[in-house]
């Protein structure tokens, strides 16, 4: 029942079957622990972490009474339950996925109700259990070396293992602590599993791309030696005969070097105590140190020909060569991120229609959705438990819901993401759209600021426009010199206001929103005056419209 010790030995014999000796050699050497898929991987996690930041989200307690209600939350307060869970219940996510969730009661109970706990235990610990479905009807697992738990859907008990003989453990009753559950006090942290023949074994997110990462880090890794080839380049010469033997240990005959390598008089390799040829000490002392290396090429048989070619040179490397390692480590790179997490990797790409926006965010929504709907699913049961032993039957029910309006990117990104739009020209939906998200996104902890600035939209008459943009507007008589005014000198405008009344976020509170706005706007306009130029070029246009009409 226990997890295989996690090791590099597959990922190396698979690398082995793939390169040369001496290229695995070298391979082995930039090999380091920990791997450098883990940044990727890192990534992925943080972007699956935002099923936690729901801009919706919403959890519902339902208790026999309004004190027990107060008292429950009160107790999630204090044990800072949410912000345990979020960082716990992640960290599981990550590296521990066939975890199983134990709530747990304290050996002795000093409070006026019950403490109850959790904890992920490692499947590595587990002896046997009895699984229905989603649902763990029993289990036994391991405390530690001298006592393991029994836990049903009766009670808790402790047992002391005693060794009888070789093969013969007894068990010892140490406790037995009955609980009022009706079912036993532990579930499974995720629930899809790999394949129903094994329940344990729980489907990661990265399940599907643990062939794809190997791939990859053999690539990165691969990047790596090839790097080594600008301080340590590849150096040819001209072939000579090596006449190094020895005897053989033991009296078996000679060894003679064959192209760097050891062989016996039947021309058969001789293996070192690694089990990898022997190579030729001699030959050993004639390479260059490092990563670089030689190749030998035949000698000129003619000494016209020796005399036109150099005894020496660099093997020179191509820009295609150069360039393919470092595009294939990204191209694969981006391939993994954006399987796992619905969305693209390299946020610098400009979106050039309304369709390619919108996929930005309801590809990766999608995948947050998927992830949400297991947590939600295990800190429902989770809090239900710890509620049923704490409440007894006092508790009813509980509801969990992360919600579906997710900041699924950085502030920083939006604004490109914005910024880009702009510059494409995208309708005022789709800039309307982004421009809430990365207000929203900025200000998530500073709920006063982001009302403001909902507030500034909609008095801004030409939000997603530039003053100049609106200036050229004005000049060709496409709007009128308040809207003008307004963009322009909006700023100021809006101080004088707050000066002269209250802050906008305080100003008809108890009004509807457009109301606000309405009268907000109206004051904002009344500040603006018109020069009698504009009153004089205002009546011109009227007229040339008026004549044009008769």
């Amino acid at each position: 029942m226990h997890d295989q010790t996690v090791s590099a030995n597959p990922f190396l014999d698979w690398v082995k079957k793939l390169i040369p000796f001496d290229k695995f050699q070298l391979f082995l050497s930039m090999f380091k622990l920990p791997v450098e898929t883990v940044t990727l991987t890192g990534e992925i996690f943080d972007v699956l972490d935002k099923i936690f930041d729901g801009q919706d989200s919403a959890d519902n307690l339902q208790f026999a009474s309004r004190e027990l209600l107060e008292d429950a939350n009160n107790h999630l307060e204090q044990t800072e339950f949410k912000k345990d869970w979020r960082k716990r219940s992640m960290n599981a996510f990550k590296t521990r996925f066939n975890s199983i969730m134990i709530v747990d009661l304290p050996t002795e109970q000093t409070t006026e109700r019950p403490e109850p706990y959790y904890y992920f235990l490692p499947l590595e610990r587990v002896i046997d259990f009895e699984s229905k479905g989603e649902s763990i009807n029993w289990l036994i697992f391991d405390i530690n070396e001298s006592t393991l738990a029994v836990l049903d859907n009766t009670s808790y008990r402790i047992f002391q293992k005693v060794e009888k003989s070789k093969d013969e453990i007894s068990q010892i009753p140490i406790s037995d602590n009955a609980h009022n559950l009706g079912y036993c006090p532990a579930n499974w942290f995720l629930s899809d599993p790999v394949n129903s023949s094994a329940p344990q074994i729980k489907k990661s997110v990265l399940t599907d791309y643990l062939a794809s990462l190997d791939k990859y880090l053999f690539f990165l890794i691969s990047k790596h030696v090839f790097d080594m080839y600008a301080p340590y380049p590849l150096i040819w010469v001209f072939d000579e005969d090596c006449d190094y033997s020895r005897q053989i240990e033991r009296g078996e005959g000679l060894a003679e070097c064959k192209k760097g390598f050891l062989v016996n008089e039947s021309n058969i390799s001789l293996l070192d105590s690694g089990g990898y040829p022997q190579q030729c000490p001699l030959c050993q002392k004639r390479r260059l140190t490092g990563a670089g290396g030689i190749i030998k090429v035949p000698t000129p048989e003619q000494a016209d020909g020796a005399n036109l070619r150099q005894p020496m040179g660099i093997v020179e490397m191509g820009t295609n060569q150069l360039n393919y390692t470092v595009e294939e480590c990204e191209r694969r790179k981006v391939a993994i991120f954006e399987g796992v997490t619905g969305n693209i990797l390299d946020t610098s790409k400009e979106a050039i229609n309304e369709k390619q926006v919108m996929s930005l965010f309801e590809s990766r929504k999608a995948v947050l959705l998927k992830v949400k709907g297991s947590f939600e699913r295990s800190e429902k049961w989770l809090l239900n438990t710890i509620f049923k032993l704490r409440y007894d039957s006092l508790f009813i029910d509980c509801s969990v819901n992360y919600g579906s309006e997710f900041f699924l990117y950085d502030a920083s990104t939006l604004l490109g993401f914005y910024e880009s739009a702009r510059a494409a020209q995208l309708d005022s939906i789709t800039l309307d759209f982004l421009q809430e998200q990365y207000f929203a996104t900025r200000y998530k902890n500073n709920r006063e600021q982001f009302a403001r600035v909902q507030i500034i939209l909609n008095l801004d008459p030409f939000r997603h426009l530039s003053a100049s943009q609106v200036q050229i507007m004005y000049e060709k008589g496409h709007i009128e010199y308040s809207d003008y005014i307004l963009k322009v000198n909006f700023s100021s405008l809006l101080q004088k206001f707050e000066r002269e009344n209250i802050l906008v976020t305080e100003f008809g509170k108890d009004l509807i929103f457009n109301k606000r706005i309405e009268i907000i706007k109206t004051s904002l306009e009344s500040y603006i005056i018109k020069p009698a130029l504009e009153i004089e070029r205002a009546q011109s246009i009227s007229n040339g419209i008026h004549n044009t009409t008769n």
